[in-house]
Formats: structure tokens, sequence, C-alpha cells
């Protein structure tokens, strides 16, 4: 069980920097709501502010701050959930200063606890297994209104 607390503290950190990201994109272009809302119209697909650099592309998003790198997709439509790759996932956490280092295996069985746990879902279309992680709605919502 310590396995999962410890990644969901990297996984709640992956979420934090997407939605901050996300928060601090609208405030800049004076926008409010989701970023689905804007993207591609009175938000550029890609663009600098602040410390952040950012390129969204295809279902996908990379966003540069500092010396963190967090890459992500999402269908960017209202209520659309976080989803990542274990390379994705490995790349944040080896990236950011804040977090402790973990090898590609460790993440990979992290992201299994993860999965045991049910704080993310294998993704899939049709039935067809994408490789990619969605971390569900319920985990982000009581992230961000910081219940236990």
């Amino acid at each position: 069980m310590l396995i999962t607390l410890y990644t969901s503290r990297e996984l709640d950190s992956y979420i934090g920097f997407i939605k901050t990201f996300e928060s601090e994109l609208l405030k800049e272009h004076n926008l409010t709501g989701s970023i689905c809302e804007y993207l591609g119209e009175e938000l550029p697909k890609k663009g600098s502010f602040k410390s952040y650099n950012y390129k969204f592309h295809g279902i996908g998003c990379g966003v540069f701050k500092d010396e963190i790198t967090c890459e992500y997709d999402s269908f960017f439509k209202k209520d659309s959930s976080i989803l990542f790759s274990l390379w994705k996932f490995f790349k944040f956490i080896e990236t950011n200063p804040d977090l402790n280092p973990l090898s590609q295996e460790e993440v990979k069985e992290n992201i299994n606890a993860l999965l045991e746990s049910g704080s993310i879902i294998n993704f899939y279309i049709g039935d067809r297994d994408t490789g990619l992680f969605e971390v569900k709605k319920e985990y982000i919502n009581k992230l961000i209104m910081g219940n236990d």
C-alpha cells in the first residue's frame, strides 16, 4: 500500500501541474471556463507566458516550465479527462525537481498499483487498449476539491 501512496503524490503533482497551467493560460487571456471552449480561437495552440512554453497538438499538449516537462493527452472537450502514457508520466517525474527520481520500471510498478487502487484506468478505443491511462474524474475532482 505504501507504493500507491507514494505514486499518488506523483500523480497529484502531475494533475496539479496540468490544472495550474490550464488555469493560468485562461487567466493570461482573460477567459473563464475550460480551455476546450477556446482552443484554437481565443487561445493560441502554441505560445509562451510567464515561465510556461506550450504547444497543443492532436489530442495532446506539451508544457514546459523551468526544467519541468509535462506532456499529457485529452480530447479537450467539456469535462475531458487527463490521459497519459508511461513515458509521459516518467518524463514529468524525471524532470520535476520536487519529486524523488524513479526508474521507468518503478514508475511502471507504481502505475500498476494506481490501476489496482482504481485511481486510473486503462484507456480503450473500442476494444483496443491504447497504452494510455486515464485519470478517473472522481480522482481529479477529489484532488481539486481537497477532499480526502
